[in-house]
């Protein structure tokens, strides 16, 4: 990786966290590609769960996500704000999360309601509530 990224920054020209970054989003696309890939034939109300880490560094669109279920059609209206397509783009650059295909009875009829999966809702509210303690504090 190093190596490669050296090899970027000098055609390039640019920052190496740049460039960190911009690998790191395609690596996580690729991923997220292979998913697309094999969901491709699914049916139309196919649910996918937003899975990834919960922690300080999630984003709030990703946050907002997390732990949810939706459609494929539903995905791909949303805008991260940053890449097209969030089914292969997620919360966009450097994202960690990933939508993943899911068959559960107790998932599906989370599809599309808003309501989280009962195994993120405590890790998210604690990420919220520390989130808007620092807003609070950055505001004072």
């Amino acid at each position: 990786t190093d190596a490669i990224l050296a090899d970027l920054a000098d055609v390039f020209e640019d920052e190496i966290g740049n460039l960190q970054t911009l690998f790191d989003t395609q690596t996580s696309i690729f991923g997220r590609q292979v998913e697309a890939l094999a969901t491709a034939d699914a049916a139309a109300d196919q649910p996918f769960l937003y899975v990834g880490p919960v922690d300080a560094l999630t984003r709030d669109w990703c946050l907002d996500r997390v732990g949810k279920v939706y459609t494929r059609d539903v995905i791909e209206a949303m805008d991260n704000g940053q890449l097209a397509n969030p089914f292969i783009t997620a919360g966009g650059y450097s994202c960690r999360h990933s939508f993943i295909a899911v068959d559960s009875p107790e998932l599906r009829a989370l599809t599309n309601t808003g309501e989280r999966a009962p195994e993120f809702r405590l890790d998210v509210a604690r990420v919220e509530a520390a989130k808007a303690l620092r807003r609070q504090r950055r505001a004072a």
